[in-house]
């Protein structure tokens, strides 16, 4: 019975430990993209980026890729999110600008 208890109480220790860890690096990671001013165009493309591509899947840090990968990933993902050619380039900008 004692074995039984301190394997639950090791599981639920290690769970814990690593769920803060997981936190506190996606805080780490959206704070660095809020830290770059923004002009207009960006901005337009943050709003696309959030709506857009945030509706289907987890937002990525934009420092996640380079740019060029960011060219390939947005031209495969823009009939998904349907978004115009304007909108993919202003989400572009606002990527990079960060990078």
């Amino acid at each position: 019975m004692k074995l039984k208890v301190l394997s639950i109480v090791l599981v639920g220790a290690l769970f814990f430990s690593c769920g803060k860890k997981v936190i506190a690096t996606e805080s780490k990671k959206i704070e660095e993209v809020t830290e770059v001013t923004l002009n207009q165009n960006q901005l337009e493309g943050k709003r696309y980026y959030d709506t857009s591509c945030g509706k289907c899947h987890k937002l990525y840090n934009p420092k996640d890729y380079k740019a060029d990968q960011w060219v390939g990933i947005l031209k495969k993902m823009q009939p998904k999110a349907k978004i115009t050619d304007e909108a993919r380039e202003q989400i572009y900008d606002y990527i990079t600008a960060s990078l």
